[in-house]
């Protein structure tokens, strides 16, 4: 998809319902960057503080905005004149109270004011070309927004603060040392001077080499699981693999008898263990069906 970078854009940042049912937040915010942030800021905000117009740094005006049909709201107007915003460019926020009808509204004020609504990302694509983040703060970003547990939410959060950039930039100076020495020594050959002894070396190379692995391994431990782990239980029916599947999931999804043959198709329930995300699919016991009807189906159901 091709972005351009010279509109303005809006995009409610926190507050709104999701796709786990949410129902919003006790504080909401909607974000704004581009170059007509400040002539929206005025658009909607007639008694805009002067000094919050004409400051270079970081300020914030208490300010009140008209909402069809819901009246006057109080909004704290927080607004970034220059580069030193998220984006790189004049950028401002709007809080105010969580509920998911004032930030729609209040949203379809600032679209009408003059910016778009930001796609997925937008906000974090313009601070990398801004080069206000590296690529790999910015794939943190993600992993804050997509942490599903604490030791994935820290992981992404030392990332964020340069936990991978500042390590690899070093490794990469020291690697550029280590060059810059072997080559001298092979300026100065026929003198007899060694700027580097042969097993510095070695050292030095195997030091970065511990250094990356230990990076790829936080890497690895940022990305977290790639898909859910799927674990079925299977065997003879009436053996107690649907009581299991409810006492792992906490749950009465599967339906309990003493009857053979009650569960007739697979049942899935997700759960977290230990971090991980867990797919327990509840199967079909395992039984001799000569007929064709629903049971045969089960039996292959549970063989898929």
């Amino acid at each position: 998809m091709q972005f351009e970078t010279e509109s303005t854009i809006c995009a409610i940042a926190t507050g709104t319902p999701n796709a786990t049912g949410s129902s919003g937040a006790l504080r909401g915010a909607l974000r704004i960057s581009g170059a007509l942030t400040l002539e929206i800021l005025r658009r909607l905000f007639k008694d805009l503080d002067q000094s919050l117009l004409e400051s270079n740094h970081a300020r914030r005006h208490p300010g009140r905005i008209e909402l069809p049909e819901l009246g006057c709201i109080a909004v704290d107007v927080f607004y970034w004149p220059d580069r030193r915003s998220y984006t790189g460019e004049p950028s401002a926020e709007l809080h105010l109270l969580g509920a998911p009808i004032l930030l729609e509204q209040v949203q379809q004020r600032v679209l009408a004011s003059g910016a778009r609504l930001a796609r997925p990302g937008e906000f974090t694509l313009r601070a990398f070309l801004a080069g206000r983040m590296d690529l790999t703060q910015c794939e943190a970003v993600l992993g804050l927004i997509h942490a599903q547990g604490q030791r994935e939410f820290q992981v992404a959060l030392t990332q964020l603060a340069g936990g991978l950039a500042t390590p690899l930039k070093q490794i990469r100076q020291d690697l550029i040392n280590l060059l810059a020495d072997l080559e001298a020594g092979l300026d100065f050959v026929d003198e007899d001077i060694a700027f580097v002894q042969p097993g510095e070396v070695s050292g030095r190379i195997e030091h970065a080499q511990r250094q990356v692995s230990s990076l790829l391994e936080q890497l690895e431990n940022r990305q977290g699981q790639g898909v859910d782990f799927q674990v079925a239980f299977v065997g003879p029916t009436n053996a107690g693999k649907s009581s299991l599947v409810n006492a792992l999931s906490g749950t009465e999804i599967s339906i309990i008898s003493d009857i053979p043959g009650t569960t007739r198709d697979y049942v899935r329930t997700k759960v977290r263990w230990k971090g991980m995300q867990l797919d327990l699919v509840d199967t079909a016991g395992f039984e001799s069906v000569l007929e064709p009807g629903p049971r045969a189906i089960a039996q292959e159901k549970t063989r898929e």
